[in-house]
């Protein structure tokens, strides 16, 4: 987990913008709220909680046409540990769980509050240039995202 300590900011990709879509409507994510992440600049932060040191916390801010920002926050959780109920900046519930793969791949697992929805998995690993690679699948639609190491403000985040 120490490897995605830090923050990370979206690499943007025109050839993602397809898939992205698609995977978006497959998780149920409202159109007007597809087309804000779309325009999105986002950076996510991977820390250990200050609050539970045994815990992580993932937290994320996107930027739109420079005006409007958007905070979330998912956590704390253990690798292996409880599922944690999260809301979803759409404000959709989902139980969250993440654990560590064999190769050291950080898997998150999304499962709607009161299973109306589909289930998530993502999955984040480092490559071997040095950027955050996430894959996100819903019922067989999938996209893969690139991050790239950045300098990030996250006193924002430091009462975590």
């Amino acid at each position: 987990m120490e490897a995605f300590l830090g923050s990370w900011k979206l690499l943007y990709d025109e050839d993602v913008y397809e898939a992205l879509e698609e995977y978006m409507i497959e998780w149920g994510v409202s159109y007007m709220y597809r087309k804000l992440l779309h325009r999105a600049n986002p950076v996510v932060t991977f820390r250990k909680s200050k609050q539970r040191p045994e815990c992580y916390m993932i937290c994320g801010r996107s930027t739109m046409l420079g005006l409007i920002s958007r905070k979330y926050v998912c956590g704390p959780f253990e690798l292996g540990g409880e599922a944690v109920l999260e809301t979803r900046p759409d404000g959709k519930k989902f139980y969250n769980s993440y654990s560590l793969s064999d190769k050291g791949h950080l898997i998150a697992v999304a499962r709607h509050e009161k299973e109306k929805m589909p289930t998530s998995r993502q999955e984040r690993y480092i490559d071997s240039e040095g950027h955050l690679v996430g894959m996100a699948e819903c019922n067989g639609k999938s996209v893969r995202r690139k991050y790239y190491r950045c300098e990030d403000d996250e006193s924002e985040w430091q009462d975590l």
